[in-house]
C-alpha cells in the first residue's frame, strides 16, 4: 500500500505540474493588464517618462518582463513557497483574501453533504429492498422531480416558501443587518441564515445520491452470494447490511469522492442567490473584476483538492472491498 501511495503521489505531482502550466497559459491570455490595474491609483501627477518608468518597475516586480518559461518558473516557485501573490483589487495577499471564504464554503457544504448522506443512504437501501413496491415507486417519482428542477428554481421556491410565505427564515445574507451583540444570539443568527442554503444544497443532492445508492444496492442484492446467504437462513438485516451494503459501498465511494472534490469549490449559483460569501462567489467576482491572481489561486487549490480526493478514493476502494487488490501491494 505504501508503494502504491508513493507512486500515486508521484503521478499527482506530475499532473499538478501539467495543470499549473495549462492554468498559467490560460490566465496569461486573459484580457486586461495587471500592471495598469496595479497603477490605477498612482497616475496623478506623473509625467509620461515617470509613468513609463514606474510601469516598467512594477512589470519587473511582477515578473512579467521575461520570457514565458521564466515567468512560469518564478510563479510556480513562489506558489510552492506559499507566496500566492497580491490581489490587484484589494491590495492584500491572496491567502488573506481566500482564507475566510474557504471556511464558510466548507462549513456550508460539509453540513449539507452530511445531512444528504444521512438521508440518502437509508432511503436508497430501503428503496432497493422494496424494489417495485409503492415505497420504491414513490421514491423514484420524488428523485425524478428533483432531477428535473434546476438549482436556481429550487432555491427560489424555498425562498418563497420559508422566507416570504411562512417568514421563518431570512431571505439571504450571512448575518442580520443589525447583528446581535451577544455571542450566543449571534451564533443562532448565523445558523438561521445557513438553513436555507443548506436545505437547498441537500434537496438538490438527494435525487442523484438516492438513485445512485438504490442502483448500487439493487446490483448487490441480485448477486449469487446474496441468494446463498438467504438460503443459509441468515436474517434479512444481516443479508442487507452485512453483505449487500458492504459491496455496494464501492460505487458509493466514487460519489462521496465527487462531493469531496466540490467541498471547497462551493456552488456559484447557491452562494450568489443567498449572498453567501464563499469560494464560489469569490471566484466569480475575481474573474469578472479582473483579479486574476485570486482566481488563479482558487483554481489551483481546487485542482489540488481534486487530485487528493482521487487518491483517497483509490485507497478507500481497497479498504471497503477486499476483492480489490491495489497494484504494488
Amino acid at each position: 500500500m505504501l508503494k502504491f501511495i508513493g507512486r500515486r503521489l508521484f503521478y499527482m505531482c506530475l499532473s499538478m505540474i501539467v495543470i499549473s502550466i495549462v492554468l498559467f497559459l490560460i490566465f496569461r491570455q486573459m484580457p486586461g493588464d495587471p500592471v495598469l490595474m496595479f497603477m490605477a491609483d498612482r497616475q496623478d501627477g506623473l509625467t509620461p517618462a515617470q509613468w513609463q518608468a514606474e510601469y516598467d518597475a512594477i512589470r519587473a516586480t511582477l515578473n512579467l518582463d521575461g520570457p514565458v518559461w521564466r515567468q512560469y518558473i518564478s510563479w510556480i516557485t513562489r506558489y510552492v513557497t506559499g507566496d500566492w501573490g497580491q490581489s490587484l483589487i484589494h491590495r492584500r495577499p491572496v491567502t488573506d483574501i481566500i482564507r475566510v471564504p474557504i471556511g464558510w464554503t466548507v462549513l456550508l457544504n460539509i453540513t449539507a453533504i452530511t445531512i444528504a448522506f444521512i438521508i440518502t443512504i437509508p432511503l436508497g437501501i430501503m428503496s432497493a429492498v422494496k424494489r417495485g413496491k409503492f415505497f420504491d415507486k414513490a421514491t423514484m417519482v420524488f428523485t425524478t422531480i428533483g432531477f428535473s428542477m434546476p438549482t436556481f428554481l429550487v432555491a427560489i421556491l424555498f425562498i418563497i416558501l420559508f422566507a416570504v410565505f411562512l417568514q421563518w427564515l431570512p431571505i439571504h445574507g450571512m448575518i442580520s443587518p443589525i447583528p446581535p451583540t451577544e455571542t450566543l444570539a449571534r451564533f443562532f443568527d448565523r445558523v438561521r441564515h445557513m438553513i436555507l442554503p443548506i436545505i437547498t444544497i441537500t434537496f438538490v443532492s438527494l435525487a442523484g445520491l438516492t438513485r445512485y445508492m438504490r442502483a448500487a444496492m439493487c446490483d448487490a442484492l441480485s448477486e449469487d452470494y446474496i441468494r446463498t446467504a438467504r438460503a443459509k437462513g441468515l436474517r434479512e438485516k444481516v443479508v442487507v447490511y452485512s453483505h449487500a451494503f458492504r459491496n455496494a459501498l464501492v460505487p458509493i465511494v466514487t460519489v462521496m469522492t465527487g462531493t469531496l472534490m466540490g467541498l471547497l469549490s462551493g456552488s456559484v449559483v447557491i452562494e450568489t442567490i443567498f449572498n453567501w460569501s464563499g469560494m464560489g462567489t469569490t471566484l466569480l467576482s475575481s474573474i469578472t473584476g479582473g483579479d486574476y491572481a485570486v482566481a488563479k489561486a482558487i483554481v489551483v487549490l481546487f485542482s489540488a483538492v481534486s487530485l487528493l480526493s482521487i487518491l483517497v478514493m483509490d485507497i478507500t476502494y481497497g479498504l471497503v472491498d477486499p476483492r480489490i487488490k491495489v497494484r504494488g501491494e
